[in-house]
């Protein structure tokens, strides 16, 4: 699913998720779900139950079974066991069901068991299908109006990598209004090692491509045979001649001497016509031939040879059809080497600017409405002054690429609302699984610090963490730590050194957070200590300093949980300062700490 705009149905306008409410009883007894790849999160709960109340001292049950269809491992099964000795109308067991969030789970299956005995049972199942997509009506108007300026010819469009610029791109273009404009894409990485002559080539003919797609009327024209003799021999008299007179000497032996006697003339004569003509002087004429010679030569910067004419042709027939504007969008710049990005940019430009020909003036060679170049600015300046030096002027150097000022994308706050709420939900599985909770205070800590993109989130979120699964080698207080799991988890799709980068700038950033850094550290530094004589407390040693935690272990996991800095057992070494409020700071450095133990 990854490749231009990846989170193409995570945009909307509305909440789109799907609500199935689903009944299952005696006649009714089996359901099937479909899970979508591309946003394969399901979660289950019940509005309602109930049975033939006809009493019983035997203990009756209603089992209800779930079948996760898994492409790797086969099927994952699920129960639900009602009873008669529960009050169904009030017990939810359904929302006990873990919900799902692994796209290789292709089929969910529900169905009543034969061990059922409860007569008449009945449940109401309601599905949710697909999350909440990401709100961007915001973003959407705000773009809107910047894109209806007139001014607005040329648009830098910025915002960080992976932030998923593309994907709303597309959905504006595409979903938004998408019978506003006739949109163009090219791609200068594809052909970014290309000679700077075959750069604007190869867009061309991108363009062209695309233009074959718009089902635009091309024209065509045909003479017949006695016609094209006709204006051959009047373009061409002296050459028609000659070779007639060469082909009929051949034909009788007598008139062979006739075409020895024009292969002579001929080469007689050439040196006098070379003269001739070299003696003739048109200074008007030369200067057309001469600019006439750069508008054919392919790659110039003049280039106006014949296949630019018939784009731009072409273009004009485009937007006359439904008097929709043309829209170029240059894409990608930021997955293109550095050694690169400017040369191209250079390309791009030389044929940006206000074009003249023929008498028609237009803001670019095709004639475009608008041009948008997609990329990070802060990326790009970054690139420049490592380049060019600090103190050359990249103001001065970018600004040819926009018509007003740079158009800033910024989406944050409705990303950070979306995964909210799926860090909410986790939030709620605290006390199902407290490693859940420690996942999601890692998460939010990267999220609220801006160290995760779009792209990063969302692939953390197709990697399920729930049904991730560790194996113990030790009974050590850090295999055993909360953040144990999570922190393998993260190292799976990051580098040790990645995650460290991340962590190590989120100590310098302010930023709210409701985490509680103090007690969040405390079950960090008891990860880094080792177990007490007495199996219950753990020492451990954090910035010269020796520390007791206080513990207990989850009943149903070998978590550590519940853990407290025991203050009066707290070892101050001298010339350490007593940390008593542990800030984010110290959090960073501890999970830093748990990462180098990792590697």
């Amino acid at each position: 699913m990854w490749g231009d705009g990846e989170f193409a149905s995570l945009f909307s306008t509305t909440e789109n998720m799907e609500i199935l409410k689903l009944e299952l009883n005696e006649k009714e007894s089996f359901l099937k779900i479909e899970n979508n790849p591309e946003d394969p999160y399901i979660s289950f709960s019940s509005s309602g139950s109930g049975y033939n109340t006809v009493s019983s001292n035997n203990t009756l049950i209603a089992e209800v079974v779930f079948k996760f269809h898994h492409a790797k491992h086969g099927i994952i099964e699920e129960s639900i066991i009602f009873s008669n000795q529960d009050s169904l109308n009030t017990k939810n067991g359904i929302s006990s069901i873990t919900p799902i969030s692994d796209p290789n789970i292709e089929l969910v299956e529900i169905h009543l068991s034969e061990k059922s005995t409860l007569k008449d049972f009945h449940i109401s199942i309601v599905v949710q299908k697909g999350r909440n997509r990401i709100n961007v009506e915001s973003p959407i108007k705000l773009f809107h109006d910047f894109i209806q300026n007139r001014a607005n010819s040329k648009i830098l469009f910025s915002g960080g990598f992976g932030q998923g610029k593309t994907t709303f791109l597309n959905f504006y273009f595409n979903e938004a209004y998408e019978k506003s404009y006739n949109v163009f894409r090219v791609f200068p990485v594809n052909y970014s090692v290309a000679s700077n002559e075959d750069i604007f080539k190869y867009i061309k003919a991108d363009i062209l491509f695309q233009l074959l797609g718009f089902d635009i009327e091309f024209d065509k024209s045909s003479i017949d045979i006695k016609q094209a003799f006709q204006e051959y021999v009047y373009l061409n008299p002296k050459k028609t001649i000659f070779s007639f007179l060469r082909n009929v000497s051949k034909i009788n032996a007598q008139t062979e001497m006739l075409d020895k006697s024009i292969k002579a003339f001929n080469k007689f004569m050439e040196p006098i016509i070379n003269y001739h003509e070299s003696q003739q002087s048109d200074d008007e004429e030369a200067a057309k031939t001469y600019i006439k010679s750069i508008y054919d030569q392919e790659g110039s910067l003049f280039e106006d040879n014949f296949y630019s004419q018939l784009i731009r042709q072409l273009l004009e027939r485009t937007k006359e059809r439904n008097n929709i504007p043309n829209v170029l969008i240059i894409e990608d710049l930021d997955r293109m080497d550095p050694d690169h990005i400017f040369r191209i940019l250079n390309v791009i430009s030389a044929h940006y600017d206000t074009y003249k020909y023929n008498g028609n003036e237009t803001h670019n060679k095709f004639g475009i409405d608008k041009i948008i170049l997609v990329c990070d600015i802060e990326n790009i300046r970054s690139i420049f002054h490592h380049r060019y030096g600090v103190n050359t002027n990249f103001e001065g150097y970018i600004n040819k690429y926009y018509s007003t000022r740079p158009y800033v994308f910024e989406n944050l706050s409705s990303v950070k609302g979306y995964l909210d709420e799926i860090l909410e939900s986790y939030d709620k599985k605290r006390f199902k699984d407290p490693r859940i909770f420690a996942h999601s205070v890692l998460l939010r800590l990267l999220l609220e610090g801006e160290e995760l993109s779009l792209r990063e989130m969302l692939k953390l979120l197709l990697n399920d963490f729930e049904s991730f699964r560790i194996t113990n080698t030790t009974s050590s207080p850090f295999e055993n730590g909360q953040f144990y799991k999570s922190l393998r988890f993260l190292k799976n799709l990051y580098t040790s050194r990645e995650l460290s980068l991340k962590f190590e700038r989120l100590k310098s950033k302010n930023f709210k957070t409701s985490i509680d850094f103090q007690k969040q550290s405390a079950h960090l530094l008891a990860g880094l200590g080792t177990w007490a004589t007495n199996g219950k407390n753990i020492t451990t040693n954090y910035s010269g300093n020796s520390y007791e935690i206080d513990c207990d272990l989850n009943i149903h996991y070998d978590i550590i949980i519940n853990p407290e800095i025991n203050q009066r057992n707290h070892a101050m070494m001298p010339g350490n300062p007593r940390i008593t409020n542990f800030s984010k700071k110290h959090f960073c450095d501890l999970v830093i700490e748990h990462l180098d133990v990792l590697t």
